[in-house]
């Protein structure tokens, strides 16, 4: 039978808003890291050090590879990396971050964490720098959280007026996160996330009306899924 297609159904709408998210810290981390063997992929900004430092005292062993190893070498195995990397040039260069994060996941590393510097609330505030060079970084490890659940995955948003030791504190502060937040951000010493609100008008939520002669105009990445939320869309209207 003919699926009958309301004239008019609307479409909820939504905006990115940046709030507040305590942390808080997994019970019993005294010896999470203890034999742990962490990879640091160095920055040019001091972090390295004081990072290595925590994880050191905390029983991990920690091996810190300069800016311009970003493979990790044949033999070289481990349970955690961390990409402080991404802070300097590398982290404009998306595609090596890509090979970086897969030849990661080819040794079965099971902590990977990103860190940029986007002022600690992701670019959307204006305290970013105007080149910008982590766009489209945080995509690509929530991408990778999706595909491998079974790793701990997190981008981490960070201010870069902070001193390296305080960016470095809120590394180590995360890596005992109980939550399953995947982006988080530190501004002003303040854990924070980002959520999708809906958009409200004086009149109420901000609704998008279609219906079956309305035009989208849709730009996709030649990845599919525009084609499949046009198709969707299609079908429903």
């Amino acid at each position: 039978p003919e699926t009958t297609i309301p004239a008019e159904s609307p479409v909820s709408q939504y905006l990115f808003r940046i709030e507040e998210a305590p942390l808080e810290p997994q019970p019993n981390t005294t010896d999470t890291f203890k034999g742990k063997n962490f990879t640091i992929l160095q920055d040019q900004r001091g972090v390295a050090s004081p990072l290595a430092a925590l994880l050191t005292s905390s029983g991990a062993n920690v091996k810190v590879l300069p800016c311009t190893e970003q493979d990790l070498p044949d033999h070289e195995t481990g349970d955690g990396l961390i990409l402080l990397s991404l802070l300097d040039d590398f982290g404009s260069n998306p595609t090596a971050v890509f090979e970086t994060i897969q030849h990661a996941c080819r040794k079965k590393i099971q902590t990977i964490i990103g860190v940029t510097g986007r002022g600690g609330t992701f670019g959307h505030t204006g305290t970013t720098s105007s080149t910008d060079k982590n766009r489209g970084i945080s995509g690509l490890f929530k991408s990778l959280a999706k595909e491998y659940s079974d790793k701990l995955v997190k981008i981490i948003d960070l201010d870069l007026h902070d001193g390296a030791e305080a960016l470095a504190n809120h590394i180590f502060a995360e890596l005992h996160a109980a939550d399953p937040l995947v982006e988080v951000g530190y501004h002003d010493g303040i854990r924070r996330q980002i959520v999708a609100v809906p958009l409200l008008t004086e009149w109420g939520p901000e609704k998008l009306s279609l219906d079956r002669n309305s035009v989208v105009l849709m730009l996709g990445g030649a990845r599919g899924i525009a084609a499949q939320v046009a198709n969707k869309l299609a079908e429903q209207y």
